[in-house]
């Protein structure tokens, strides 16, 4: 769904080179700041080197010289004093070996920049992808939404945007969160899209009010503190659904999660309006894909997702109209 929304941009501003899971590579003449704007990356690099395969991260640290790192720094960080070196092997933390390291810290050396990982300058990638793709590249600054402190649990906001893009959320729409926690999907939906009404419904009585205070300043959201398996909404009152419910992972439901899901997607269908959009973000696809062949929904679309590092998949569902 990214791809589709950058594909909107013409060529000669914007042009995909290479796509996997998580990961877009393009070239472009957007600003840094343009760049840093789009609301839906988490991470965005300026890449310095890249190899198509690259047999380990040692291979593919020889490519990072005193010329290159001096180019790209002189071009976006002219005043980087500290920088932290990140190396990462598929999703998860890596490190190089001593030798290796070592040549590294040269490197950065050469241009008097001083390794730290306490708020750096700048951050340098190492990334070695499963498919065998290799990146070196310097991270742009986050926007300070996405730098915002969040609680355990919490979505990021990036990833509230993704599932506000699957859902189709537009100007029009009537949303609903129905397990809205901490208000990480109301408050990017209200920041992001704009829709014509919010309704988050919280059964937490101490994050409903959270949320009511936000509310306050929120005109177009409604908070109702209640159980989203049965919901103080009217039949067929909403246009989307966008929502983050609980996995079985760390909450405990109040039923069996298989029996759980079930009961959400009748309430789902409920309030509902015919050919609205449900969107789900879920630990497990299967669950909710067996609670959706036993309802009258209809399977759209399931995106692979990794939250945390944790494997999870968005699964976009439709009402019969």
């Amino acid at each position: 769904m990214v791809l589709r929304q950058l594909k909107k941009y013409p060529l000669a501003e914007l042009r995909v080179t290479r796509q996997e899971d998580g990961l877009v590579i393009g070239e472009t003449v957007f600003s840094p700041q343009q760049l840093q704007d789009v609301r839906y990356w988490h991470n965005v690099l300026v890449v310095m080197a890249e190899a198509e395969t690259t047999a380990s991260l040692e291979t593919l640290a020889q490519q990072l010289t005193p010329a290159l790192l001096k180019r790209t720094l002189a071009l976006y960080f002219p005043h980087a004093q500290t920088l932290q070196l990140r190396v990462i092997e598929g999703s998860q933390p890596a490190s190089l070996s001593p030798v290796t390291q070592r040549r590294v810290e040269a490197v950065l050396s050469d241009q008097s920049l001083v390794l730290t990982s306490h708020h750096p300058d700048v951050e340098l990638w190492l990334l070695r992808r499963t498919s065998g793709l290799g990146v070196i590249g310097l991270r742009l600054p986050r926007q300070r939404f996405k730098r915002q402190e969040r609680a355990a649990g919490e979505l990021r906001p990036e990833l509230a945007h993704v599932l506000a893009l699957a859902a189709g959320v537009t100007s029009k729409d009537i949303v609903l969160d129905s397990f809205a926690g901490h208000g990480a999907i109301p408050r990017e939906l209200i920041a992001g899209f704009s829709p014509r009404q919010v309704i988050a419904i919280e059964q937490d009585p101490r994050l409903a009010g959270k949320l009511r205070s936000l509310a306050k300043e929120k005109k177009s959201l409604t908070v109702l503190a209640g159980d989203a398996l049965a919901m103080d909404l009217a039949d067929q009152s909403v246009t989307r659904i966008v929502t983050d419910p609980p996995w079985g992972d760390y909450a405990v439901t109040s039923l069996p999660l298989p029996q759980f899901y079930a009961r959400m997607l009748t309430e789902f269908l409920r309030v509902l309006r015919p050919g609205g959009v449900a969107v789900i973000l879920a630990g497990t696809k299967e669950v909710v894909e067996t609670a959706a062949e036993k309802s009258a929904f209809e399977v759209v679309k399931v995106y692979e997702v990794l939250v945390s590092g944790k494997k999870a998949a968005i699964v976009k569902l439709r009402k019969p109209s």
